[in-house]
Parts: structure tokens; C-alpha cells; sequence
């Protein structure tokens, strides 16, 4: 299983991390989109976990896990869990 982990995309790793590190048990990956963070267009990557939808915004060093809002704006005060990128799999 460890080998099958670490050969998953980037964004399913940090996913996975994200909610291991935030207590939740990881269900699937469901879409991605852009979202506004800081002004700027990123991916945010959309997932469910056993306490609902959330999103992901990989930052290149740093990952951040959100809950789901009806908006594309992401509010950085409402971060749940954050993990470094690089670590994901450790």
C-alpha cells in the first residue's frame, strides 16, 4: 500500500495529508477548480471527507485545507489544516 501511496498525484497526497493532519478520514477527490487566494488564480482541488466537502490549495511549499464555500474567494482565516509540501508521504 505504501509503494500504491507514494505513486499517486501530488494533489492526492497532499489531500491525504491534509487529512490526516486534521482528523478526518478522506473519502474521494471530486473536481477541480480556480479559486481566488490573496488576490490570485490558483487551483483548488475538491474532496470529501467523513465531515463533508473541503478543497485544497497547493501553494508549491505548502498545502492548505479548507472548508467548502459557496464562493470562489478563499477566506485564509478559515484554513482547518496545513501540511509542507515535500512531507506529505513521511
Amino acid at each position: 500500500i505504501a509503494a500504491a501511496r507514494a505513486a499517486e498525484p501530488r494533489d492526492l497526497r497532499l489531500i491525504r495529508a491534509l487529512c490526516e493532519r486534521a482528523g478526518h478520514a478522506f473519502d474521494r477527490r471530486t473536481a477541480a477548480s480556480k479559486v481566488d487566494y490573496g488576490g490570485e488564480q490558483i487551483w483548488g482541488y475538491f474532496f470529501v471527507t467523513d465531515r463533508g466537502p473541503h478543497f485544497m490549495i497547493d501553494l508549491g511549499s505548502r498545502a492548505l485545507m479548507f472548508p467548502t464555500t459557496d464562493g470562489r474567494v478563499v477566506d485564509p482565516s478559515a484554513v482547518i489544516a496545513e501540511v509542507t509540501a515535500g512531507h506529505e508521504t513521511e
